[in-house]
């Protein structure tokens, strides 16, 4: 007998056993107090052993301090997979002024063109970055939205990517293209998404 989907009181299979709650679990919170170069998230155990999930939600509010022509390009890596033919990519962004569609092979999911040391220090930019599927053997993809300022303009974006690898998602690594650093008070939540809503 197939499984019925139940939208109105939704329930969720958690290591196979029916339990209520929501669908987006929070996993990990990192507020900066201090900058970094790199922002890293593993599986590990209990609510963190994203091997119970179906997806990963990360939801990233920040700025870089770089001031070079690169400054503020948010890139993400899965596995520690670093190889320039791994990330196939769809870009779609626009500054007010223009739209520009890229398509392109990468060693990163691009994330956004956010906040850099070019602008006011209060300004923030935000990115949230979908990864679906994270356990199946199929090659990963991701979808990621942003919003920000890049040289005093605002820079509102979109992007999918397909990762060529088959292995479940255990890590997931943040950082600047350029050189720079996530400046203090960047924010990144990340959320396990449940695998699916089920009938009692």
């Amino acid at each position: 007998m197939a499984e019925t989907i139940n939208t109105a009181t939704p329930d969720y299979i958690v290591d196979g056993v029916l339990t209520d709650g929501e669908a987006w679990v929070p996993l990990i919170t990192n507020v900066l107090t201090g900058k970094a170069t790199t922002i890293t998230f593993q599986s590990s155990t209990g609510a963190n052993d994203w091997s119970q999930y179906m997806d990963l939600k990360i939801v990233f509010y920040g700025r870089d301090d770089d001031t070079g022509t690169y400054g503020g390009y948010l890139g993400v890596q899965l596995n520690n997979l670093t190889s320039t033919s791994l990330y196939d990519i769809q870009r779609l962004y626009g500054d007010g002024s223009s739209v520009a569609a890229l398509s392109f092979t990468n060693q990163y999911i691009p994330a956004g063109i956010i906040a850099d040391g070019n602008q006011d220090a209060d300004d923030f930019g935000v990115s949230i970055v979908d990864l679906f599927d994270i356990n199946s053997g199929k090659h990963k993809t991701a979808l990621t939205q942003w919003a920000g300022d890049d040289g005093g303009s605002g820079t509102v974006g979109m992007a999918t990517a397909t990762v060529l690898t088959q292995a479940p998602v255990t890590e997931i690594d943040l950082y600047w293209i350029s050189s720079g650093d996530f400046e203090i008070g960047t924010r990144v939540d990340l959320f396990g998404i449940l695998p699916r809503m089920v009938t009692a």
